[in-house]
Parts: C-alpha cells; sequence; structure tokens
C-alpha cells in the first residue's frame, strides 16, 4: 500500500499532493513541504498508508474529528 501526501487547510479542506511507495520517501515529501511552507500558511501537510487516495482522505478525516 502507497503512502498518500495530503495538504489540509485551517477549514479542513482536504487536498491530494502525491503518493510515495515508500515510508522514508513520504516522510521527506512531508518535511520539504512543511519547512517549504510560508509563515502566514496555517495549512498542515500529511501522510496516511492507505489503499486508495479517497480512502486515506477518510482515515484523515476520522483522525481529525477524534482530536
Amino acid at each position: 500500500m502507497p503512502f498518500y501526501i495530503f495538504r489540509i487547510s485551517p477549514t479542513n479542506e482536504f487536498d491530494y499532493i502525491d503518493m510515495e511507495e515508500k515510508y522514508r520517501p513520504a516522510r521527506e515529501r512531508v518535511r520539504t513541504l512543511r519547512s517549504q511552507a510560508s509563515a502566514d500558511d496555517q495549512s498542515t501537510y500529511r501522510m496516511i498508508f492507505a489503499h486508495t487516495v479517497a480512502q486515506g482522505e477518510k482515515l484523515l478525516i476520522s483522525k481529525a474529528s477524534e482530536d
């Protein structure tokens, strides 16, 4: 299963960015996106291990509602 990378806006809108097959490249991509974000950007970047983009988004939404 691949790792899907999402940008999550302050209004909880999920934007699919990319997919990586392995954990380390996915982790590095998320770290790079976070470091390149401007100071006034309130978005967060997350990766999720899932079968499809839709499943990944669904898992992130359920995780966000738990917090």
